[in-house]
């Protein structure tokens, strides 16, 4: 993981959390190629191809952080509505 961390506006006893665990709804295509240390390119390529969930408001497009944290296996991805149920 990058070692982009956020400072509190408040000084406070606390240690810096990372962008992941800020509390960020959603990142830019920038913001996850950066932390993912690669190409815009990429992440676009990889929300077309469906491997990664994408989200476009107007003209802009944003990756929701709870995809990202489970692309990251830092979360277990959601259980998804796709798989049928044993009801």
């Amino acid at each position: 993981m990058p070692d982009l961390r956020l400072l509190p506006t408040h000084p406070a006893p606390q240690t810096p959390t990372t962008v992941l665990e800020s509390g960020a709804v959603a990142f830019s295509i920038d913001e996850v190629a950066h932390l993912l240390r690669i190409n815009r390119k990429t992440v676009v390529a990889m929300i077309d191809r469906g491997e990664l969930t994408g989200v476009r408001y107007a003209r802009r497009r944003w990756v929701p952080a709870h995809a990202l944290r489970a692309l990251l296996l830092l979360e277990p991805p959601d259980e998804g509505s796709s798989e049928p149920s044993s009801s």
